[in-house]
């Protein structure tokens, strides 16, 4: 038998670092075309490796987006939060506003004003 093509291929499955029950499943696979004098077992462990770094990259490169993403999200809840909580004096501090506009209106004095 004459070998003149090989394939490998690699795949693997990695937790979400964020989500429960979700997983990342990556898949590579390469081909090369074998020289007549070239040794079948040596070229086949080239590109087994070949094929594990290119996954290896692909499941860094996953990772690093997903933390990304994961941050801007992060970044975004806290501005909300920041945002209802400014929202949220400036409504208190408005409505105590209000009531002293009420009192004085009614004719209270300001010295029964709780400045």
């Amino acid at each position: 038998m004459k070998i003149t093509t090989i394939r490998c291929s690699a795949g693997c499955t990695i937790p979400h670092p964020h989500e429960s029950y979700s997983n990342i499943k990556l898949f590579a696979e390469l081909s090369a075309e074998l020289e007549p004098s070239e040794d079948q077992a040596v070229a086949v462990a080239q590109l087994q490796e070949a094929v594990h770094a290119l996954l290896s990259a692909e499941r860094d490169k996953r990772l690093n987006a997903i933390e990304e993403e994961h941050q801007e999200q992060e970044a975004r809840r806290r501005a909300e939060h920041e945002k209802q909580q400014a929202i949220y004096a400036a409504e208190r501090k408005l409505n105590e506003a209000q009531r002293v506009l009420e009192r004085l209106q009614n004719g209270a004095s300001e010295d029964e004003m709780p400045f």
